[in-house]
């Protein structure tokens, strides 16, 4: 009797437990799955400005190369939208990577005619410009200007080919443990900044 009675309140209890856990966990599965959906939002609103800004990026450094390749000038518009996009990728680097886009920059300006704008070094500043001619007069004069230019260049796209890398990845990895319950698609990036640009000129 008291064995059927406790079996019995056993069930009873078990009925009501078991809807209030699996109500817990339910709830706790969608507010993970949420936060991965807004943290993939906030994941692919960065790729996208860091594409379309990389992208632009890579359309105006191709005009004032290629100016420069014909053995002309760029035109002024076109030198400051190649600033201004430059200026623009620094939003998504580190130190390091800017000094990379920063070198690249300078050389494009002292291509214009600008002077150098790092600092001199001791030397420079010690006897002057006739003993220790500036950086621009030195590279013309050895005539790898144009080599380095495109080695400068072809390293800012490493790097922002890196930068959009890592966003995929990151989100890659967020995606994956709950992708087998098929709640999302799989991630629309990515492909090499070269080859979508390639895309969006044909089209």
């Amino acid at each position: 009797m008291d064995s059927t009675i406790t079996l019995a309140f056993l069930v009873t209890l078990v009925s009501i437990i078991s809807p209030v856990i699996t109500s817990v966990i339910n709830k706790s599965y969608d507010l993970k799955v949420r936060t991965a959906e807004l943290k993939k939002e906030s994941l692919s609103v960065s790729y996208n400005r860091m594409y379309e800004t990389f992208k632009q990026f890579l359309t105006d450094s191709s005009v004032v190369i290629l100016r420069f390749d014909s053995e002309r000038k760029p035109t002024i518009s076109e030198f400051k939208m190649f600033e201004s996009s430059c200026l623009s990728c620094f939003l998504f680097l580190n130190e390091g990577e800017r000094k990379a886009f920063q070198d690249f920059r300078i050389l494009i300006k002292m291509k214009m005619g600008y002077d150098d704008p790092r600092p001199k070094s001791f030397l420079e500043l010690t006897f002057g410009s006739a003993l220790y001619p500036s950086r621009s007069i030195l590279k013309a004069i050895s005539g790898s200007s144009g080599d380095e230019l495109f080695v400068s260049f072809n390293k800012c796209i490493s790097i922002a080919n890196q930068k959009l890398d890592k966003v995929t990845q990151e989100e890659s990895q967020l995606l994956s443990p709950i992708r087998k319950a098929h709640r999302f698609s799989i991630p629309i990036h990515l492909k090499p900044l070269q080859d979508r640009n390639k895309k969006d000129t044909e089209e």
